[in-house]
Order: C-alpha cells, then sequence, then structure tokens
C-alpha cells in the first residue's frame, strides 16, 4: 500500500471547518465540479465562504495543501483580492493555524 506524503485537501478542509465552527465562524462550503458554470457561484469562488461575528465581517477563505503545484488559480487570486477590495478578508489556508489566523484578521480590523 502507497503511504501518502501529503494531506489531501478535503482533510484540510474539513478540519478548518470544524476550527471555524468551534471558533463560532458561520462557514458555508463552495462545491465545484472543475466544469465551466454558468449559474450559481462559480468558478473562482473561495472554497470557504464565512461570516465572522461579532459584526459579521465577510471572510473567504481557499483551502490549499503543502504538496507541489497546489497554487492558486488566476481566477481564485482575483476572487480573492475582489474580497479584500471591497472590505472583507480572503486568503488561502493550507492547515487549521492558517485559516484561524483569517478569523482573527477578520475580528481585529474592527
Amino acid at each position: 500500500m502507497a503511504v501518502r506524503k501529503y494531506e489531501l485537501e478535503s482533510s484540510v478542509k474539513e478540519k478548518i471547518r470544524i476550527a471555524l465552527h468551534e471558533a463560532g465562524v458561520i462557514v458555508w462550503c463552495h462545491n465545484v465540479d472543475n466544469r465551466r458554470l454558468h449559474s450559481g457561484l462559480g468558478i473562482g469562488v473561495a472554497d470557504l465562504i464565512c461570516i465572522v461575528p461579532p459584526i459579521g465581517r465577510f471572510l473567504a477563505i481557499e483551502i490549499k495543501t503543502y504538496r507541489p503545484g497546489s497554487d492558486t488559480s488566476e481566477e481564485q487570486d482575483r476572487f480573492l483580492e475582489q474580497v479584500r477590495k471591497f472590505g472583507g478578508v480572503s486568503g488561502v489556508a493550507r492547515c487549521v493555524e492558517d485559516a484561524l489566523a483569517l478569523v482573527k484578521e477578520a475580528r481585529d480590523s474592527i
């Protein structure tokens, strides 16, 4: 049996979702199947869309792993930039600590 060298993105996402829930953050998971969508949220939207209490700050988190080649696409970069442009917080999380740092930023930048 082959040993996996890097954690799967789905595993990282699940750990982050649990940590965000425990931190009191409202989280929606964006599920896509990599087809060009003409409706719904579409290509480039972050994996996790969140509302951070106490003031309801918008937070978008793109989940990636530490494996080589696990980088954001141009569409994902544009989405994350737009969120920040309009006052939200956004970023890439490769672990729970990364995601919680984004939550802290959302809470501290009130």
